[in-house]
């Protein structure tokens, strides 16, 4: 492990294996309080195990060099780091329906994407928007109807979702926590160029050998995003990843995600409760009220889009009536 960052495992409320690393004596040394008993040497044996299987599983996220024999890179690597970007998943949704025992969250969803669109999700707190991405990335299945994802049924084979919370490895670095992401079967040498790709992608490429825990919010909702984009996903959704950064924050991010967007030709889909962000961001804006699709907008717009320009504020205006009601909104 990396000096100063001991990592710690609790077995009962009254024991705790510390420090975890590979046995030796030097970890594991002998008791001084009392001569052992079969029991208690049993126990110490059990510790021993378990620290080497939890160390097993921590060592490819402990920050190390790159040995210099582990530089030549696979034909296999190599074809994966050149591969050409293909296009965006297409989406269906059809008839789409989520129960949770006797309560209906999502009623009757019907829903098309075409490939790299850009789809934004607006809509009241607990009127099933996360629901639905859950679904679509396959952590989730409808209680009834088809989902379809390039023409086959089921979650999108490489689809990737970023959460409102950055939710990183504290003792994995920056990059370490990018790769991650990656599916398994890469050299550790092309793992670590595809990470900092990954990373050249969110402009944090020189923050990549830090630990996540010196980084702004901001930042390690890049990293975030970065761990996300590093597998090249033909879908990405995300779940209000922007709600928790300050504004100039925020404008800075949405500017981002619309940057890579357009560069790596994926289909997103975006939860989020600001209708600027909607309609600064979307091809598409769809309201959902109550489980069910109350409006879907297209914004025909140019890119990059004139923030606070007063097309922006119509639209921003029909969205917030589609979600509270011509009588409940005050301009």
């Amino acid at each position: 492990m990396a000096p100063g960052f001991p990592v710690a495992l609790s077995l009962r409320s009254d024991e705790t294996v510390a420090a975890v690393g590979p046995r030796s004596s030097a970890s594991h040394p002998a008791s001084t309080t009392a001569p052992p008993t079969a029991a208690t040497s049993q126990a110490a044996d059990d510790r021993a195990g378990l620290a080497d299987v939890v160390w097993s599983s921590l060592r490819p996220f402990v920050r190390a060099e790159t040995p210099a024999d582990e530089i030549e890179v696979s034909a296999v690597d190599a074809e994966r780091e050149t591969a050409a970007h293909g296009p965006g998943a297409t989406l269906s949704l059809a008839g789409v329906e989520k129960r949770f025992g006797d309560k209906t969250v999502l009623h009757g969803i019907d829903l098309d994407l075409a490939s790299g669109e850009f789809l934004v999700i607006v809509g009241k707190s607990g009127c099933g928007k996360s629901t639905l991405l859950r679904l679509l990335v396959g952590l989730d299945q409808p209680t009834a109807g088809t989902i379809t994802l390039d023409d086959a049924s089921g979650a999108a084979p490489n689809a990737r979702i970023v959460f409102q919370e950055p939710r990183l490895l504290p003792w994995a670095s920056v990059v370490d926590n990018v790769a991650v992401g990656l599916p398994p079967g890469r050299s550790k040498a092309a793992a670590r160029r595809a990470a900092l790709d990954a990373l050249a992608d969110v402009h944090l490429q020189a923050r990549a050998d830090e630990w996540p825990s010196v980084l702004s919010g901001g930042q390690r909702q890049r990293v975030a995003l970065a761990r996300a984009l590093v597998s090249r996903p033909d879908l990405l959704v995300l779940d209000e990843p922007l709600g928790a950064l300050d504004a100039l924050t925020r404008i800075t991010m949405q500017n981002l995600i619309e940057r890579v967007w357009s560069a790596q030709g994926f289909t997103a889909v975006l939860v989020t409760h600001d209708v600027a962000e909607a309609v600064a961001l979307g091809d598409r804006v769809i309201v959902i009220d109550e489980g069910r699709i109350t409006l879907d907008l297209r914004i025909d717009l140019p890119r990059p889009r004139e923030r606070g320009s007063a097309e922006l504020a119509r639209l921003e205006g029909r969205l917030l009536d589609a979600i509270f009601g011509v009588e409940e909104v005050v301009y």
